[in-house]
């Protein structure tokens, strides 16, 4: 795989963990990124005018230009202290343990989307008990995205997004048509594509 090629790879990762979260939600303002090695998805972030605050958890604070919007975090138990708080939690790490869920809920305003990274749709064992530790946590509404990750083992990968009460309504699609910013993969069109499941996937999900 080329460099080039490598590289738009990482696009679509980056912009797909971030943009249809947060179009879907009517007003995103406070975000939670946990797990991320890198920048690249809190970039992407920053791209919403309504977004005022971003707590990135990591170990390994960086500079991102001063931006005052974007603050470090390096213990995830200083996570208690913020209760009905994130709009948006994002979380990249592999799926954590059950009471984990549990907390992100608790942190979550109540019109709070999580989205959380999950394996291969042909995996659909691990995406079903992820599914399943959401619901049992207590959000109402869980969607199964996917999108291509070719130097993924499959090439193809699968991300959950989990809202905290009511179900999830139309996205804000006239704001994507507006956007004021340019993406390279992310769209529409994408965003929709992302949400349907061949029938191997609905037999085994709720939908």
């Amino acid at each position: 795989m080329t460099q080039s090629i490598q590289e738009q790879t990482k696009i679509i990762f980056q912009e797909m963990l971030s943009h249809p979260a947060l179009f879907s939600h009517p007003a995103p303002k406070n975000i939670a990124v946990l797990g991320e090695n890198n920048l690249n998805i809190v970039h992407e972030i920053l791209k919403h005018s309504t977004v005022s605050e971003i707590l990135y958890f990591t170990k390994d604070e960086k500079t991102l230009q001063n931006n005052p919007r974007v603050k470090y975090c390096d213990d995830e138990n200083r996570l208690k202290e913020y209760n009905n708080y994130f709009d948006i939690f994002i979380v990249t790490t592999h799926t954590p343990a059950d009471d984990h869920f549990v907390e992100y809920f608790q942190a979550m305003h109540d019109e709070g989307v999580l989205l959380q990274l999950s394996e291969s749709p042909f995996y659909v064992n691990a995406l079903k008990a992820t599914q399943t530790h959401l619901l049992s946590a207590g959000f109402r509404d869980v969607q199964t995205l996917s999108f291509p990750q070719p130097h993924f083992p499959t090439g193809w990968r699968a991300a959950l997004m989990a809202k905290k009460a009511g179900i999830f309504k139309k996205i804000r699609e006239k704001d994507i048509f507006n956007k004021t910013f340019l993406t390279q993969y992310y769209n529409f069109d994408v965003h929709k594509a992302s949400l349907a499941m061949p029938e191997f996937m609905r037999k085994e999900l709720v939908v």
